[in-house]
């Protein structure tokens, strides 16, 4: 059986515009390699983040090593294909995406903010039982106030 790139690229087009990811990552692939759809780095990426913002892990690798590949010119127009409404040509939209990886960062940020709360907790012996960030920060500054007290 002969295989069909062509039909096969429609396919995953067509499930990955219904935002199911591991699809958006698929349809990257033949864009980056141009295999049954023409070779096209800008939106491969588009394509690539699209599937990161739906928390693909694969599509965040195979994007930096795209990335590598591409010129800063083809990296610039593929950030820019992300800030615009998506389009007939099978572009994903790009605010949504965009909002998707801000949302993304703002989670891996604070996620390494409680563990270095965590790690300083562990560290000076305070107890592991703090149930907020917020609170955190109030019983450590509390015993830093009162120990800094103590030293003067």
């Amino acid at each position: 059986m002969q295989r069909d790139l062509r039909e096969a690229a429609k396919w995953y087009a067509r499930a990955a515009e219904s935002g199911y990811t591991p699809a958006q990552g698929r349809l990257a692939q033949p864009y980056e390699s141009g295999q049954g759809v023409p070779l096209d780095y800008v939106l491969a990426y588009s394509w690539y983040a699209r599937a990161m913002a739906g928390g693909h892990e694969a599509s965040k690798r195979a994007m930096a090593l795209l990335s590598q590949r591409m010129t800063l010119r083809q990296i610039q127009a593929a950030r820019a294909a992300l800030l615009t409404p998506g389009d007939s040509e099978g572009r994903p939209d790009g605010i949504i995406v965009e909002k998707r990886l801000l949302a993304q960062r703002c989670q891996h940020e604070q996620r390494k903010f409680v563990d270095a709360c965590r790690d300083f907790i562990k560290a000076n012996g305070f107890p592991l039982h703090v149930p907020s960030p917020t609170s955190t920060w109030r019983l450590m500054s509390s015993r830093l106030i009162s120990t800094s007290e103590r030293d003067t």
